[in-house]
């Protein structure tokens, strides 16, 4: 069985990046943009799924979003995705699918309605029992814990 935890501290540790799990600046968590050198991801890593996403907010650090300049939101979401998933195959580590879809829609969403896209999630409990994310959005199928669905 993969350690995923032991694979994604491993990325932090190569790629000089910290790792925030819930500081007191909550802010940083929800405001959808790269803090430089550290990736703030609530998560713990115990699975592919949230693996990738961890990947993925290693990838805004690794490719300096923290300084967007004149490029869409969009643009620094999909190249981000393009690093986590160029990384997965790189560790040999199969990509999951649907996070690899989910991530496409969100993409296409923000480049077809610009940056203010986010709509209002609609949490129901998901059917594989996960007990890390027990969340997901019927509209956009993103995950969540029951702390953040609770705030």
């Amino acid at each position: 069985m993969t350690d995923y935890r032991a694979l994604f501290e491993a990325e932090l540790d190569s790629n000089g990046v910290a790792w925030c799990r819930g500081c007191d600046e909550r802010s940083s968590h929800r405001r959808g943009f790269a803090t430089r050198g550290v990736v703030h991801y609530d998560t713990e890593i115990r699975t592919r799924i949230t693996f990738y996403g961890g990947l993925h907010e290693i990838g805004h650090v690794v490719l300096g979003h923290h300084r967007r300049g004149r490029r869409r939101r969009f643009e620094i979401e999909a190249e981000a995705e393009r690093w986590a998933q160029n990384r997965m195959r790189e560790l040999g580590v199969p990509i999951p699918r649907k996070e690899v879809a989910a991530g496409k829609a969100y993409v296409d969403r923000l480049k077809a309605h610009g940056d203010a896209s986010r709509h209002r999630h609609t949490w129901v409990v998901r059917t594989t029992g996960d007990p890390v994310m027990p969340y997901i959005c019927t509209g956009c199928r993103a995950l969540a814990s029951r702390r953040a669905v609770e705030r």
